[in-house]
């Protein structure tokens, strides 16, 4: 069947994800997808069902991947198994489909603000150490900016790179100079981080994990670090998914199990809004993803995808007699939520039509007030997953 058309245009018939499946742009469209189960193969499509670009790994090591900020275009590297394995070089896939090679080998790139420079870390090199490289977006020659046993590139402070090394975190300026000690770290403190942080949409937090996944968050303009404990329950695992609802804000909870307040959390400095109004059942529900107002969850055990609105409390549910999810995500700066499900059908669910399903369902509506609490689960209303551009395998 020729997929139908959605307000963003028609979606073809995907292969199924594989590993870390599908990685939306910053914007909401396009997408890439790995395609192959080795994770060797990422694949970008537009959603006018078209496959616009492929990229294969060079030398058999399965392959990551990161947006520009911008979503001009999407870097994508190697991912060495060990620290015995050789880097493998960083391209850029633009939304044209075309790979351009940076000059320059390494994992996590990043380009600064200005659009001028890219650094990256060099790690599981066994002829030498771990540390930071610069390379100007016109080419040229490689800089390396920091050397080190344990050094981590975290991100950019406008043209300042900051990175992890033994003792703390540090910047040191883009042109190069002395390193400032931003954050220390007492020997006892000491963490091996992994190399790939997740970044907030407009880039100024990032957030990194240790060996031992203990996770931090690191503000990035005024360098301050949180850890897990300090951040509302299940916030960091919404940033992972890539599901914000602002530049840099999330959405955690109050609680791990039983009645869990929803709360508004903003990652850059910490600070938390607990008036949404609504609670959750920890213990029989999934938070999956946020698309401002809304936030996709299903019941545990359960894939069968449900939408509230954290502004006024009402309730969507998408239809008990509809195939499960199988990978649902925010869109982005655009709101709204990516779904793929089981039989390999592929949605866009705008905020417009979210929208008009809660109008339809409950007519005008107003913000739950900040001293009422709203429960969910709450009782469902059916409405059919056909109305959301349901595209059935050709």
């Amino acid at each position: 069947m020729t997929p139908t058309s959605t307000p963003w245009g028609a979606i073809p018939r995907l292969p199924t994800p594989f590993g870390q499946g599908f990685l939306l742009s910053p914007e909401g469209s396009p997408f890439i997808e790995w395609t192959t189960e080795n994770l060797q193969t990422i694949e970008m499509f537009s959603f006018q069902s078209q496959l616009v670009g492929r990229y294969d790994s060079p030398n058999g090591i399965s392959l990551s991947a990161d947006w520009l900020l911008d979503s001009s275009g999407v870097f994508i590297w190697n991912q060495p198994p060990s620290l015995d394995a050789k880097l493998g070089p960083i391209v850029l896939m633009d939304q044209g489909g075309q790979v351009h090679s940076i000059g320059m080998d390494g994992i996590n790139p990043e380009r600064s603000p200005d659009g001028k420079w890219i650094a990256a870390t060099i790690w599981g090199e066994p002829s030498g150490p771990d540390g930071v490289e610069l390379i100007s977006t016109s080419g040229g020659t490689v800089r390396k900016m920091i050397l080190e046993e344990g050094v981590r590139f975290l991100g950019w402070n406008g043209n300042y790179i900051i990175y992890f090394a033994p003792g703390g975190i540090y910047s040191i300026p883009g042109e190069g100079g002395t390193a400032l000690l931003l954050i220390p770290f007492s020997p006892d403190q000491y963490v091996d981080l992994d190399p790939n942080p997740i970044y907030s949409p407009d880039g100024k937090v990032t957030i990194v994990t240790d060996g031992s996944h203990q996770e931090f968050t690191l503000a990035l303009d005024h360098p301050r670090l949180n850890s897990l404990s300090n951040l509302p329950i299940g916030s960091i695992d919404m940033a992972y998914h890539y599901s914000w609802t602002g530049p840099h804000e999330t959405v955690g909870f109050s609680s791990g199990n039983g009645e869990a307040e929803v709360l508004l959390v903003d990652m850059a400095t910490g600070a938390i809004e607990r008036h949404t109004g609504i609670v959750m059942n920890m213990d029989s529900t999934l938070a999956w993803a946020v698309s401002w107002p809304w936030l996709a969850w299903s019941t545990n055990g359960t894939f069968h995808l449900q939408f509230t609105n954290l502004q006024d409390g009402n309730n969507l549910d998408l239809g008990k007699d509809t195939a499960e999810f199988r990978y649902v995500s925010s869109t982005g700066t655009a709101g709204g939520f990516f779904v793929y499900d089981v039989n390999g059908n592929a949605s866009v669910i705008t905020p417009s039509r979210l929208h008009d399903l809660e109008f339809d369902t409950y007519g005008a509506s107003t913000p739950v007030p900040v001293t009422s609490s709203t429960s969910i689960p709450v009782t469902p209303t059916s409405t059919p997953w056909a109305t959301y551009s349901h595209f059935q395998p050709p």
